[in-house]
C-alpha cells in the first residue's frame, strides 16, 4: 500500500511540471503549439495563417519558406530559427523557391538585406503568445 502511495505521489508530482517544460522546449526552437504558431526572431509568436508555407526538402539549412504576400513578408525557417525579411517581392521569394542551389540564393539574396528595421514587419491581431 505505501509503494502505491509513493509511486501515486511521484506521478502527480512530476506529470505538470514536465508538460509544462516540454512546451517552452517546443516554444525555444520555434514553435508555439503544434505547427500552428511560429516564433520568428525579433519579432514574436505569429499565427502561421498568415501565410502561404512551402517546406524546402532540398537544402541542408533551409526548412520552410512562409511568405505573406499582401504584406511582402518574408519568414524563413533556416538552421532551426525563423527568420524575417520585410519588403520582399513575391517574384524573389518564387525564384528562391525554385532555385536549385536555395543556400547560395539565400546568401546573395536576402541575408544582410530587406532589414525589418527599415520597413516594419506586419501587425497581425491574433497572436499566439497565450497559447
Amino acid at each position: 500500500m505505501r509503494i502505491c502511495l509513493v509511486i501515486l505521489a511521484l506521478i502527480v508530482m512530476f506529470s505538470t511540471p514536465a508538460a509544462a517544460q516540454v512546451e517552452e522546449q517546443v516554444c525555444a526552437f520555434g514553435y508555439c503549439g503544434p505547427s500552428d504558431c511560429i516564433y520568428v526572431r525579433s519579432n514574436g509568436h505569429v499565427a502561421k495563417n498568415h501565410f502561404t508555407c512551402e517546406a524546402i526538402s532540398d537544402s541542408l539549412n533551409i526548412d520552410e519558406v512562409c511568405y505573406d504576400s499582401a504584406n511582402e513578408y518574408l519568414v524563413v525557417h533556416y538552421d532551426r530559427a525563423y527568420i524575417q525579411y520585410c519588403g520582399v517581392e513575391e517574384d524573389l521569394v518564387n525564384s528562391f523557391i525554385n532555385a536549385s542551389e536555395k543556400e547560395k540564393f539565400y546568401n546573395r539574396f536576402f541575408r544582410r538585406q530587406f532589414n525589418c528595421a527599415a520597413t516594419p514587419p506586419p501587425e497581425y491581431e491574433d497572436s499566439c503568445e497565450q497559447q
